[in-house]
């Protein structure tokens, strides 16, 4: 149940987001009559906790991902005979899983292979490109990029690159966000101190 901390913080840090910074905590804290500095101050804070709570929930969330991945990795190794089952339970696990792959191939030679065929070549193929090519386009302009992104005036890019920047563990990236969420909290503090004037 403790290994589970990444979801529980994302389901805290999005169920905290609700409360948007931009169109909620500004215009009540203006309202209340706290001075612009003290609403930036409280704005500029609880935004980069938000964002820093997403982006430490994701990084958890991926090397919680890679346990479960690497734990199916060693398995499949097991079931090619790579390595050897250890304990009653696992040799069953692997010699009905072989079996039922054997049984989905035809025959016994390198069953891990086998599986998906062309179609999985195709797919692998397409993957592989769209990845150099998203990859391509962060290394160009990726700061300014990131900057840009974390300076929009709307929550959905700022929420995607926080879930990139902890997916991939990109500190420098995720400064960069939190520096333009800061360049936008300070558009909004007095933005809405303008409107309300």
């Amino acid at each position: 149940m403790l290994s589970l901390w990444p979801v529980f913080l994302l389901l805290i840090v999005y169920s905290l987001a609700y409360y948007n910074v931009d169109y909620f905590l500004i215009p009540t804290l203006l309202a209340l009559g706290f001075t612009r500095g003290q609403v930036l101050l409280i704005a500029g804070l609880w935004g980069f906790l938000d964002m820093l709570g997403g982006y430490i929930g994701w990084s958890g969330f991926r090397g919680l991902m890679a346990k479960v991945f690497e734990k199916d990795i060693i398995f499949m190794k097991k079931v090619a005979g790579e390595e050897e089952a250890r304990g009653v339970l696992e040799t069953i696990q692997v010699y009905f899983v072989s079996k039922y792959l054997k049984f989905l191939n035809g025959n016994s030679q390198n069953n891990t292979k086998k599986l998906g065929g062309a179609w999985y070549k195709f797919i692998d193929r397409i993957s592989d490109r769209m990845i150099r090519f998203v990859l391509g386009i962060l290394k160009g302009g990726s700061y300014v990029l990131i900057f840009i992104i974390g300076a929009a005036p709307f929550p959905g890019p700022r929420m995607v690159s926080d879930i990139f920047c902890g997916s991939m563990r990109w500190k420098k990236g995720f400064a960069t966000v939190a520096l333009g969420n800061f360049v936008k909290t300070l558009g909004f503090v007095y933005g809405w101190n303008w409107m309300f004037s």
